[in-house]
C-alpha cells in the first residue's frame, strides 16, 4: 500500500525549513525529530496534517533489506526532551562514539519557556542499535550559558566536533525572543564538552548571516585538519528580512581546528540556487572527494535533479539521474556507495502527498548512479562514477 512521504511511523519535513536530521553510528542509520503525515493515501486519519516524532527512529546497516521489508525501531525519548524540528544532529563515529542532539524548534505552536533549560542531548547505544538518551553537562559552563539555541542552522558532525552554523531564533527557540538571524558558528568539542562560538561573518559577505539551505559536509582525508564544504543557504541580514540564495559558482570552506574559512570558486553547471536539498560526500579512489546533492526547492518548485561537485577539480556535474520530486530531506552516506533518503515533501499537496517510494525510502547507488528500493550491506567500496572520471581524464 503507498502512502504519503514518511506515512509508515517516519518523519517528513516540514516546509519551509528542515524538519528531521539523520545520522550514521556503526551499523545504524538514526533519524531524528520532525514530523509524520496523518494522510492515508490521501486521506485524513487526524484533525490535523501531521505529528511531531517524539521517538528516535533507527535502521540497521548491517543486513540487506528493501523499503518494504525494513523494520524501523524505536528509542523512547528521556523525560524532558522535547519534540523538535530544525534541529542539529551530530555523530561521534570514533570508537566509543555517541550521537547528540542540539536545538530545534518547538512544534505545534509551542513557545519557550522562561526556565526551559538549554541542553545538549547524548544517545548512547550498544551493538543492536538500542539506547537512551542523557543530558550532558557542558565542560565550560559560563560559555555555554551565553549560547543563543537556534533553528535552521546548517549542522555538521566533523572528526569529534559538532558544528552549529548560523539559523534563526524565535520564541520557539529562546524564551520571549525577537526573529532574527543569529552569527557565529557554535563548535562543540565531544572529549572536552566545551563550547566555543567563533565568528563567521566573513564568509557570509555582504550581509553577513548564514540560514541553511544543504546540509554541509566534512572530510578528514586531505592531510591536515579537518574540513567542512558548504553548499547553498542563504546569506541573511541581522533582521531576517533580507536574504539571498547563496550561487553554487563558490563552495564556502571552514577549517574547524583553525577557525579559518576559505571561498573557492567552481567551474561546471552550476545547479540553480535552492534551499532544502540534502548532500552527502564519498572518497574515491584515486584521491577525489566527490559530494552528491539532491533534490530541494526553488520558490514553490520541488527540484528532481542530481548533482555531483568532484574536489579537487572543483567542477560541478549534472547527472542524468533524476528521484522523484523532493525537497526537505534527510540523507546520509551508508555500506560505501549508497546514499539512503528518508521523506521530504513531494511537488504537490504537502502532507497529502503520495510517495514514489515506498515508506519515503530510497537507496541512490553513488557509482552506478541508480536508485534502487534496497539496501546492500556489502556493497562494493564506492568508485567515482564515469562522468566524473571523464573530467580528470580529459586534462581539466
Amino acid at each position: 500500500m503507498e502512502g504519503p512521504l514518511m506515512f509508515a511511523h517516519l518523519p517528513v519535513w516540514s516546509p519551509p525549513g528542515q524538519g528531521c536530521l539523520v545520522a550514521v553510528l556503526r551499523n545504524h542509520l538514526y533519524i531524528e525529530g520532525g514530523k509524520i503525515s496523518t494522510y492515508l493515501n490521501g486521506e485524513a486519519t487526524s484533525n490535523r496534517e501531521y505529528d511531531p516524532v517524539n521517538t528516535t527512529l533507527y535502521i540497521p546497516l548491517d543486513v540487506d533489506w528493501t523499503n518494504r521489508t525494513l523494520e524501523l525501531k524505536e528509542i523512547q525519548h528521556a523525560i524532558g526532551m522535547p519534540t523538535v524540528d530544525h534541529l542539529g544532529l551530530w555523530a561521534d563515529e570514533r570508537e566509543g562514539g555517541a550521537i547528540y542532539r542540539w536545538a530545534g524548534r518547538l512544534q505545534l505552536g509551542q513557545l519557550m519557556g522562561k526556565d526551559d533549560p538549554t541542553t545538549l542531548w547524548k544517545l548512547e547505544t550498544g551493538s543492536n542499535g538500542n539506547g537512551g538518551w542523557t543530558a550532558t553537562t557542558p565542560g565550560n559552563p559560563e560559555g555555554f550559558s551565553s549560547i543563543i539555541r537556534t533553528r535552521d542552522a546548517a549542522s555538521v558532525s566533523c572528526d569529534g566536533l559538532g558544528l552549529y552554523i548560523g539559523g534563526i531564533t524565535d520564541t520557539s527557540t529562546e524564551y520571549n525572543m525577537k526573529t532574527r538571524a543569529v552569527p557565529g558558528t557554535l563548535i562543540y568539542n565531544m572529549d572536552s564538552r566545551e563550547w566555543t562560538n567563533s565568528s563567521s561573518h566573513e564568509a557570509f559577505q555582504p550581509e553577513g548571516l548564514h540560514k541553511a539551505g544543504t546540509p554541509p559536509v566534512c572530510t578528514t582525508r586531505f592531510g591536515g585538519n579537518p574540513l567542512v564544504f558548504l553548499l547553498g543557504g542563504e546569506a541573511v541580514t541581522s533582521n531576517n528580512r533580507i536574504s539571498n540564495l547563496r550561487s553554487f559558482q563558490h563552495v564556502t570552506i571552514l577549517d574547524p581546528v583553525k577557525r579559518q574559512w576559505y571561498e573557492q570558486r567552481t567551474t561546471g553547471g552550476p545547479p540553480l540556487p535552492r534551499m532544502f536539498s540534502c548532500a552527502v560526500g564519498a572518497h574515491g579512489k584515486n584521491g577525489t572527494y566527490e559530494i552528491f546533492m539532491y533534490g530541494g526547492v526553488i520558490g514553490d518548485d520541488a527540484q528532481n535533479d542530481i548533482w555531483v561537485l568532484t574536489i579537487p577539480g572543483f567542477h560541478w556535474v549534472k547527472t542524468q539521474r533524476t528521484g522523484p520530486r523532493r525537497y526537505g530531506y534527510g540523507c546520509a552516506l551508508a555500506g560505501k556507495r549508497q546514499m539512503i533518503s528518508v521523506g521530504g515533501l513531494g511537488p504537490k499537496g504537502g502532507f497529502k502527498s503520495v510517495d514514489e517510494w515506498y515508506a519515503g525510502i530510497g537507496v541512490f547507488d553513488l557509482s552506478t548512479l541508480e536508485w534502487k528500493d534496497r539496501y546492500e550491506a556489502n556493497a562494493e567500496d564506492y568508485d567515482s562514477p564515469s562522468l566524473v572520471k571523464s573530467f580528470y581524464t580529459s586534462g581539466y
